[in-house]
């Protein structure tokens, strides 16, 4: 998996690595922010070489995108979009050869965009949409959410994503 401490595609090198990887029948998948495919153009390395990408969205709308991630360089909602976009296009000229997800971390600050979030994504060719719970690290002062913050507030609206997004 290429993923880290840090966003993948950052390595101006990757798509060579990617690329040696995948002709020695290594199966690779990546985590990343999507915002940097078109600097090294690399939709073409990804869809040959990889099984899996997963684009961290984590909003579901730009306003709240470009808040949390705090762009620099032009590396915002419009160029994720952009750059998914044109992943989805390759790899449809490519059979769909793969498998394409988004994800949200589910967060206090986030969690009333969840159904944004699927909306947004429900007619784009991807595999899946995943929403899955923020990490709190308690040792690090970090506070545990209620059953209550999940069952009353948060289930509802993945209900309700679910079915917008049917199988995805």
């Amino acid at each position: 998996n290429w993923t880290g401490g840090g966003e993948p595609t950052l390595n101006k090198h990757l798509s060579e690595a990617i690329e040696y990887c995948g002709k020695h029948k290594i199966k690779m998948g990546m985590f990343t922010n999507g915002t940097l495919f078109d600097k090294y153009d690399m939709f073409e390395t990804l869809v040959t070489y990889m099984t899996w990408v997963r684009i961290s969205v984590d909003a579901g709308t730009k306003d709240t995108y470009d808040g949390i991630r705090i762009p620099k360089g032009g590396a915002n909602w419009d160029k994720m979009i952009s750059n998914l976009n044109k992943l989805i296009e390759v790899n449809q000229k490519n059979s769909n050869k793969l498998d394409i997800g988004v994800g949200f971390v589910i967060s206090p600050d986030t969690y009333h965009e969840i159904i944004d979030f699927a909306n947004t994504f429900k007619d784009m060719d991807l595999t899946y949409c995943q929403y899955k719970p923020e990490i709190i690290i308690r040792e690090k002062g970090g506070q545990q959410r209620t059953i209550e913050f999940w069952e009353k507030k948060v289930k509802p609206l993945l209900d309700e994503a679910k079915n917008i997004l049917g199988e995805k």
